[in-house]
């Protein structure tokens, strides 16, 4: 998708000038966009379920609507970028059919998503 694209394209730009340039920025400010998603202070998506810092290190931006609930993100193993992961939902009921709210199912969802990845490319 876009955001995921977009999320690449900074991390390539963070690590090469043409990369950035190409972005009409440079290295620096790649990086520095970088940084400040680590400051992401909602940490209910796909941090959630990661080891902390320094071992998983999760630079993202949440997202809400009315009825949905995403988080797009790099996560880097230490230092190295890992994988970039982008999750949405939608149209999600205020209760589920089993009384769970469908905020927190949504957002649990997004954070085992993200485990499950790290899991996988951890092994």
């Amino acid at each position: 998708n876009d955001v995921g694209r977009l999320l690449d394209q900074i991390l390539r730009g963070a690590q090469d000038n043409e990369a950035a340039r190409r972005l009409g920025v440079t290295a620096a400010l790649c990086r520095y966009a970088i940084e400040i998603m680590t400051w992401q202070q909602i940490t209910n998506r796909l941090p959630l379920l990661m080891p902390p810092p320094p071992t998983a290190v999760i630079a993202h931006k949440t997202g809400r609507g009315v009825r949905n609930h995403s988080d797009a993100g790099i996560i880097f193993r230490g230092t190295e970028p890992l994988y970039i992961l982008t999750a949405y939902t939608d149209q999600v009921p205020l209760e589920l059919p089993d009384g769970r709210a469908g905020r927190g199912a949504a957002h649990l969802l997004i954070a085992q998503l993200c485990r499950a990845c790290w899991d996988y490319l951890n092994v």
